[in-house]
């Protein structure tokens, strides 16, 4: 891996010029202000009422698992995150089957993004049916995508300050109401975190399946280490950022998601639709108006979500074919006109339609979770291979807290998580893992060859040509 200033990808040369600040806006629009409200319903339901201590032991693991991403990121300031740093300190076959149920993530992205947006806009229209705005966007952006388009706005700042307002006036008025039913000491209830009569019945095993769904939060702390050959000084400068975007983050989801328990106690056997929860806490809280104004920005952001994930897929897709990683034919194929993947793009369309119109959120969010989590699990354990014991830095407390107790912690916490996913999630993610695994054992002869190199960059097809 080079770690020089200028790294060349696809014959172009990459300016570093993000900063610390860059990242940080970068990481929180990623990640999203709304992104805590997404599984307030479902999560509650689950865990009767316990959706700000499903997000502490989130914000626990990840706290952990991001301290270690800033310790391998000083030595592979480089795009590819856990793929990367496995396959350079554990071994390439296991890097790339880091990488390989890692990309779980980035293909199914996209459906979750789709399957929000036609939630949220069929509260705005309650006459169409969720799935019917799923497949209309889907083809619309299919066509943008297609003809080569940038219809995405770089506007991050913007949603993140509008969202944020929002958010913020949100916090207010459940503060204010809150505080009005009950004095100011009723903010410091430990019902806010979790319902005590109902947690034996609930089980602490649910609490960590709760956890599973809700770690989705944190994508984007992995997100920012794909930006690495685009930063000033990323042996550093990327490290800082994710660590202060996963503590900043996770106290915000842990804060909010108190706030709206003391605001609404018995909400979690009350709402009508799980999956759209925060608006009918919204509505109750604060009236109808802010509820719909809520609704339109989170359909703005899920319209900007939808199409950059259906467009990390495809382009995912493309860099393996380019790579070799699968048929080239196919998967490296360019318009010869609009200089796009577009077999990728149908077949992304495709995929997006056919799974989006019959799983449900909560299912895609823990199959999405299983490359996520085991992901975590394997940046924790590089760091202890590379620095404990390849580096033997273990001679004194201070590096045995750093190099073997943090990441042991992480890697467990996370690993707990994980298997507590959905029965299902667990099921397919490990059957595409089973056949990830064969196709190595194949392409590589028994494994005595190298594997061939996954591409996590979003390149330009059209600078191939």
């Amino acid at each position: 891996m080079s770690n020089n200033p200028d790294v060349v990808q696809g014959g172009k040369e990459l300016n570093r010029i993000l900063t610390f600040k860059n990242l940080i806006i970068f990481g929180i629009a990623y990640m999203s202000f709304t992104t805590a409200t997404t599984y307030t319903g479902i999560i509650g339901e689950m865990t009767h009422g316990a959706v700000a201590l499903t997000y502490i032991v989130a914000t626990i693991a990840m706290c952990f698992t991001a301290f270690s991403y800033a310790k391998m990121v000083r030595i592979y300031p480089v795009a590819g995150s856990a793929y990367t740093y496995t396959s350079n300190t554990i071994n390439p076959h296991v890097g790339f089957m880091t990488g390989w149920v890692m990309m779980l993530d980035y293909a199914l992205l996209s459906v979750l993004s789709y399957i929000l947006l036609g939630e949220y806009c069929s509260i705005l229209l309650p006459s169409v049916h969720p799935k019917v705005f799923l497949i209309v966007f889907c083809l619309v952006f299919t066509v943008v995508q297609y003809v080569g388009i940038n219809f995405v706005s770089k506007a991050n700042n913007i949603f993140v300050f509008l969202s944020g307002i929002f958010i913020v006036a949100f916090m207010f008025v459940m503060v204010r109401l809150i505080v009005g039913e009950g004095g100011f000491l009723s903010l410091f209830d430990l019902q806010g975190i979790v319902n005590t009569s109902e947690l034996p019945n609930v089980g602490w095993g649910t609490i960590f399946a709760g956890s599973s769904i809700v770690v989705l939060s944190f994508l984007g702390c992995d997100a920012v280490t794909t930006l690495a050959e685009e930063t000033i000084k990323p042996e550093k400068t990327v490290g800082r950022a994710i660590i202060a975007i996963t503590i900043g983050m996770g106290a915000y989801f842990v804060v909010i998601n108190y706030l709206m328990q003391l605001s609404w106690p018995t909400g979690w056997r009350e709402f009508a639709d799980p999956d759209t929860a925060v608006v009918e806490l919204m509505e109750r809280v604060a009236g109808s108006a802010m509820a719909y104004i809520y609704t339109g920005i989170f359909v703005i952001t899920c319209i900007a979500c939808s199409l950059a994930a259906q467009t990390s897929a495809s382009r995912l897709l493309y860099g393996m074919g380019k790579d070799g990683v699968f048929p080239r034919k196919f998967f490296g194929y360019v318009h010869p006109k609009f200089k796009t993947p577009s077999k990728n793009i149908l077949l992304v369309t495709g995929l997006v339609i056919a799974i989006g119109s019959f799983i449900d959120l909560l299912s895609i969010a823990s199959i999405i979770n299983f490359g996520a989590l085991a992901g975590f699990v394997m940046v924790n354990l590089s760091v202890i291979v590379h620095y404990f014991i390849k580096e033997k830095r273990r001679r004194s407390l201070w590096d045995i807290i750093k190099y073997l107790i943090s990441p042991l912690i992480g890697a467990a916490v996370c690993f707990i998580i994980w298997i507590n996913l959905d029965r299902a999630a667990l099921i397919l993610g490990g059957a595409w893992a089973l056949f990830g695994f064969l196709y190595l054992a194949i392409t590589t002869k028994g494994f005595k060859l190298a594997p061939k190199r996954l591409s996590f960059d979003e390149d330009d097809p059209s600078e191939h040509q």
